[in-house]
């Protein structure tokens, strides 16, 4: 038991919090999965993202670059302003949304449950088509 739990601060030592999902809209979440109360802490480890993203991120440069966002903080900046839940593809997963009316990218984080550290970890991030995040059930939105 001693060597879980030392193994369990040092995987959280590795991801860095970068935003929350509010109990409201935890509440919501748990009318499709169940999710402790408590697990509102979105993680992400940015060398990993950055690596596992590579593709979606040149692609979205140039808007980045007129948000003055870095590749490392759009993960931050969804998590911290997203205002769209949707279920995502995989069981206990997530998608948060920054819908903007004028555009018809969005940009979205695909989020995973990990029940075992009791935060969701950021897997993916890019911009959604609407007609591909439209096909995905709303969970919550702002």
């Amino acid at each position: 038991m001693a060597n879980e739990s030392k193994n369990r601060v040092k995987l959280n030592k590795e991801y860095r919090r970068i935003g929350s999902i509010s109990k409201t809209a935890l509440a919501k979440v748990n009318e499709y999965f169940e999710v402790p109360a408590d697990a509102t802490d979105i993680r992400s480890n940015t060398d990993n993202m950055l690596k596992h993203n590579k593709g979606h991120l040149a692609a979205l440069e140039k808007a980045l670059d007129e948000l003055g966002i870095t590749k490392e903080g759009y993960a931050e900046y969804i998590a911290k302003n997203f205002n769209q839940i949707r279920l995502g593809n995989k069981p206990r997963s997530l998608v948060l949304v920054v819908r903007n009316e004028s555009t018809s990218h969005l940009a979205a984080v695909h989020l995973y449950f990990d029940k075992n550290e009791n935060f969701w970890l950021v897997k993916s991030v890019h911009a959604e088509r609407l007609a591909d995040l439209e096909r995905m059930t709303l969970v919550w939105e702002k």
